[in-house]
């Protein structure tokens, strides 16, 4: 019998164990058995689970369509939301995400009523989210229906009461709707709140001047504080906030002051040169200009702001060598292009082949490339003035077509025809926002021919 029991003790792991690690018999190693079995199952699933959402998050349309939107390649974002959308299982939370995702890329690729369908859809899912309201707004911002998007607007800081963006986003369409007095007060409100908010005092000097109280303006810009006695920002951009109203000599103790702190300031010199040369003071902005690139004499943007300054001086040679040198390396903006045209067209020495090769390096902006093109030969002055007021706000139009004005009056002038250039140019130095170049400039070209 003894033989018998260590037998079965032998095969059932008994013989040499301590009690200590030998299993529980009967009911409990039953169970003891399941269990383990069970866990084993468990940790199983858990694994192919992560698996599986691991392989989702990796090959998923819906996560493709992500990183195809951080990368900006919108119409993949797109067909890849649109994809997974189409399966309908997703939650909410996540369905939203997608939508107002793909209404963004509809709306960069100015799809404009794929995106309105994709921010309704989106409302439904959260009618109180205040960021789907103000995505909404923007879309009705994209195709100017100005009211609708101030609803959505007032809908969503409603939710959000201290939301001083869609308050800023508010001010703005008053801005850009040119009801004076709404954007006068919505941009004062701001700047309570907001104090160190430059942009704030100039858009409410700005409309202050639109309705002819520039000596109001002049006091809000005064306003613009300056903090500590070392900010020498703050101060040039207190001193050519006047520029915008014909007042630039008030800025000029800013420009003192920050040059007592900063005396070898290329910022500083190069400011107060454009200053000048809106004061019609040639002279004076050339020896700030020249000091300015002494200090820095690789400075592309001073070599620009030179070269305009010599342009409207009459002296077109040294503006095309210091414009030239600006776009060198890449075009120093869409309007530096324009000018370089103009003095080539005075010379007699114009490279249309350089101005595209230039223009292909910029991006594909609605505006002022109109100009260029018009310049260019590729499209007529119907179409040129067309394109000034298709897609833009009332604001825009007026400074779209003073820009046109000015141009093909500057164009004109250079080929010899004042016949045809005075009247343009007349009509720029009336039309043209404060502040503008082409108003600075339109007013000199006027003295330049004894007006």
């Amino acid at each position: 019998m003894l033989r018998t029991f260590f037998r079965r003790a032998k095969l059932n792991g008994f013989a040499g164990a301590s009690p200590a690690k030998r299993p529980e018999t009967g009911v409990g190693g039953v169970m003891l058995k399941m269990l383990k079995r069970v866990g084993i199952a468990l940790l199983g699933l858990v694994l192919l689970v992560c698996a599986g959402v691991s392989a989702y998050w990796f090959w998923g349309d819906g996560p493709r369509g992500d990183r195809a939107f951080v990368a900006r390649t919108y119409d993949e974002a797109i067909a890849l939301y649109d994809k997974e959308l189409a399966r309908g299982y997703w939650w909410d939370s996540y369905r939203l995400h997608m939508l107002l995702r793909r209404g963004f890329s509809h709306g960069e690729l100015n799809q404009d009523a794929e995106a309105a369908t994709d921010y309704d859809a989106a409302l439904v899912i959260r009618p109180d989210s205040p960021e789907v309201h103000t995505l909404r707004g923007q879309q009705h911002v994209n195709v100017l229906e100005w009211e609708a998007a101030l609803r959505e607007y007032d809908t969503a800081l409603t939710l959000d009461p201290t939301n001083n963006y869609l308050r800023a986003r508010r001010a703005w369409i008053f801005d850009q709707t040119l009801d004076v007095d709404r954007a006068i007060e919505a941009y004062r409100a701001l700047r309570q709140v907001e104090p160190n908010q430059e942009y704030y005092y100039k858009r409410e000097a700005y409309n202050l001047a639109r309705k002819g109280e520039t000596a109001k303006a002049a006091e809000v810009i005064a306003a613009i504080p300056v903090y500590g006695s070392y900010d020498v920002n703050a101060l040039v951009g207190r001193a050519i906030a006047y520029d915008y109203f014909s007042m630039s000599g008030l800025g000029m103790p800013d420009y003192e002051r920050a040059l007592r702190i900063s005396p070898r300031s290329a910022l500083v010199l190069s400011s107060r040169g454009i200053t000048y040369g809106a004061m019609n003071k040639h002279k004076l902005a050339m020896d700030d200009y020249n000091r300015a690139i002494e200090i820095e004499p690789t400075s592309r943007h001073i070599f620009y702001s030179r070269g305009r300054e010599q342009y409207m001086a009459g002296d077109y040679r040294a503006a095309l060598a210091d414009m030239r040198f600006a776009v060198s390396e890449v075009p120093f903006g869409p309007y530096s292009l324009i000018w370089i045209h103009l003095a080539e067209t005075w010379l007699g020495e114009v490279d249309m082949k350089a101005f595209e090769t230039n223009l292909t390096k910029l991006d594909d902006e609605d505006w002022p490339r109109p100009i260029n093109e018009y310049l260019l030969g590729k499209i007529d002055e119907t179409s040129l003035r067309k394109a000034a007021i298709e897609k833009a706000s009332p604001a825009d139009v007026i400074d779209h077509l003073c820009e046109v004005d000015y141009y093909l009056g500057a164009l004109a002038l250079a080929k010899g025809n004042k016949r045809t250039a005075l009247p343009l140019i007349r009509k720029a130095a009336k039309t043209c926002p404060p502040g503008y170049v082409e108003l600075w400039a339109a007013r000199r070209n006027l003295r330049a021919m004894g007006e």
